[in-house]
């Protein structure tokens, strides 16, 4: 994990990690992206305030 976290820090410093993360976004298969998408919707978590309006 460190060192998966080390190799983020050092995309982010040389500016690289965008294009990276799209270079791995446009490998994955339909499948694999709606699988992603399906369980990062099923994380999330609404906030609303008093008035019931939903929090940005």
């Amino acid at each position: 994990m460190a060192d998966r976290d080390i190799e983020r820090e050092k995309l982010i410093k040389d500016n690289k990690l965008n294009e990276t993360l799209k270079q791995e976004w446009n490998k994955k298969t339909k499948e694999e992206k709606q699988e992603f998408i399906s369980k990062f919707i099923e994380s999330m978590t609404l906030l609303k305030n008093k008035k019931r309006r939903i929090l940005h």
